[in-house]
């Protein structure tokens, strides 16, 4: 679990940039500390985030094991942090979420999107592999969509690839959805923008036990807001197959509007201006 930031510096603006971004991840509730090089290499906490103000203290925090990112501030922006996924500037106004998806990123975790009054909305891991392969295997379920791979291993490669491709650049994708109350995986829905950000697409699926439930207006309504709040869009797509009545009444339940621009041939295209 994220504990804390550690700010890595020995320039006297950088650790007032520090301190002043301590302030706020402190209101969060997260620890945060200000140290030279010598003493986080000292001490390298597997639950922290480390923070380093020159490329050449990241590497060495990085090759001790720490989960390393680099920050800016008004005396080093000529350092490049090349290879780094991850680079903060105006630390005193980065919020604490921004910090703990970092660590969980750099640590191999998914990340939570949100949560709903049932359900949490998370990054799909290799270890759903088993509950989506139970879900699609039901033929209603991919009556109007793909199924899995039936190879297993070439599955989960292109889950991997997608953790990596999709999760990891575009921080967002089509995501598990998780009942709170016991943990178990009920089906997927999610963003795509597989021909740009103009034409991101929703996209859902829940599991024959849990269907005519609420649960995938529950999780759309959750993830529209997201495609407007966080990601910025001002609408969103939906193509749903000829003949698939449940979606096309979901679509029009979310406020989507049939689209007037023809969409693939054998669906109808939809659009909920945000």
């Amino acid at each position: 679990m994220f504990r804390g930031v550690a700010f890595v510096t020995q320039d006297a603006a950088g650790r007032n940039a520090a301190l002043k971004a301590g302030v706020s991840l402190g209101d969060e509730g997260y620890e945060t500390t200000v140290k030279t090089p010598g003493e986080a290499l000292g001490e390298i906490r597997r639950d922290w985030l480390y923070l380093a103000d020159d490329e050449r203290t990241a590497r060495k925090l990085a090759d001790a094991g720490a989960k390393t990112c680099g920050f800016l501030h008004e005396n080093n922006r000529q350092e490049r942090f090349g290879g780094y996924k991850y680079l903060f500037d105006e630390i005193p106004e980065v919020d604490a979420d921004s910090y703990r998806k970092a660590w969980e990123r750099l640590s191999g975790l998914p990340w939570t999107i949100a949560k709903t009054d049932r359900l949490m909305i998370r990054e799909t891991t290799t270890d759903d592999l088993d509950a989506l392969y139970e879900i699609y295997s039901d033929p209603s379920v991919t009556r109007f969509q793909d199924g899995l791979l039936e190879d297993r291993d070439a599955e989960k490669r292109y889950m991997e690839d997608y953790i990596k491709n999709i999760y990891g650049l575009m921080g967002f994708g089509i995501w598990s959805l998780v009942r709170l109350k016991d943990g178990i995986l009920i089906g997927r829905a999610g963003l795509s923008a597989a021909k740009g950000y103009e034409n991101t697409e929703l996209g859902f699926t829940v599991g024959v036990p849990w269907q005519r439930q609420g649960y995938a207006f529950e999780a759309c309504s959750q993830i529209l807001l997201f495609a407007g709040w966080v990601l910025g869009l001002d609408r969103v797509y939906a193509n749903v197959r000829e003949g698939n009545t449940a979606s096309v009444r979901l679509c029009e339940k979310l406020g989507f509007d049939p689209d007037h621009e023809p969409g693939r041939e054998g669906y109808i295209r939809f659009v909920k201006r945000l």
